[in-house]
């Protein structure tokens, strides 16, 4: 049949009030399984397909999600954790419906309103992944009248939740494995300067360490989420008097880049000195040698990121508290005992 049909005509072919085909074809309750098949063959074998322009006019929703991956230019994309978390996202809001709008925004640029963005296209809720500690834009965030959930920075608002790894419990499953492992010389390459879980695993490493009394200071570097920073780092090792045993990285592209820093000094991971990264990146498997890490649950984080926000769009769910993903410990080869006399 070369002419489409409209609601209007199928329910009169189906024998049915308009607002049965409506609810046949959306699954609703108050009709039989039988009718909605009938309804559903007949929708098929005419051809007829919702108006979704019209439905959302009435229903006053767009069915679009807006995604903010904010500081793109720090990171290299194929290295950034947030195109993982845009993956499961996409595959999450087709499955009901829905559109994706991603927005790549410099958070260094003055000038963009990330709430105007919003409006332009009308999105009903956002998830915002990459927030810097530093934005001008952080008030107008906390007073959107959509609901908001940020991936890995905590900013509360009257529309937002919050979904994050456990950095605390990371950092101490990675500690306390090297120290089980006969570890107590342990360093720490930090992460990115602007940004919430890099201080955060520094102050949650720094304060382990303290615990157990095994904080050196001077076995503390600066670096950020890169390969290039770990590389770096390298020669700053053999600039001490003592090299720490083991060091902990903020990340598993540092971790990769402090390994082949080390191999370019002529210094053996694991017999020298032992790494432990960090996210749990699928390349590190197949780095010489393989990578241990402490694996963040992306597929957790990204799901839960997009069911949080469908209960407040749909369900009128006005937020929840800070919801917490528990990582893993990894272990391949970059680690291992340390021999003692």
């Amino acid at each position: 049949m070369s002419k489409k049909i409209n609601i209007k005509e199928l329910a009169k072919i189906a024998g049915v009030a308009q607002s049965t085909i409506s609810r046949a074809l959306n699954d609703k309750d108050g009709i039989s399984i039988e009718t909605k098949e009938r309804i559903r063959k007949l929708a098929q074998e005419y051809g007829y397909k919702p108006n979704i322009t019209a439905k959302r006019l009435v229903t006053k929703k767009s069915n679009t999600i807006g995604v903010f991956i904010l500081a793109r230019e720090k990171i290299d994309l194929e290295e950034s954790t947030a195109f993982k978390y845009v993956e499961i996202i996409l595959n999450e809001i087709k499955k009901k419906d829905y559109d994706l709008v991603l927005f790549s925004v410099d958070e260094d640029k003055p000038g963009v309103s990330y709430l105007r963005m919003c409006e332009e296209r009308a999105v009903d809720g956002a998830i915002f992944i990459g927030f810097g500690e530093v934005d001008e834009h952080l008030e107008e965030i906390k007073n959107f009248e959509i609901p908001v959930v940020f991936i890995e920075r905590n900013i509360k608002s009257k529309l937002s939740s919050i979904i994050t790894t456990d950095n605390r419990k990371a950092m101490k499953i990675g500690i306390e494995y090297l120290i089980r492992i006969g570890h107590k010389e342990i360093g720490f390459l930090k992460g990115t300067k602007n940004s919430e879980v890099a201080k955060l695993r520094e102050l949650y490493f720094k304060e382990i360490m303290k615990e157990k009394e095994l904080l050196k200071e001077e076995y503390i570097f600066d670096s950020d989420f890169s390969i290039e920073s770990g590389y770096n780092v390298a020669a700053k090792l053999l600039e001490l008097d003592k090299m720490p045993t083991a060091i902990f990285t903020s990340s598993d592209l540092s971790a990769i880049g402090l390994i082949r820093g080390l191999k370019d000094c002529q210094i053996d991971v694991p017999n020298d000195i032992s790494i432990l990264g960090f996210d749990g990146f699928k390349i590190s498997n197949f780095t010489i040698p393989r990578l241990t890490t402490i694996e963040q649950d992306f597929y957790s984080l990204g799901i839960n990121a997009i069911n949080i926000l469908f209960d407040m769009i749909e369900n009128k769910i006005v937020s929840k508290e800070i919801i917490k993903i528990p990582p893993k410990l990894i272990i391949r080869e970059s680690t291992k005992p340390l021999l003692t006399d």
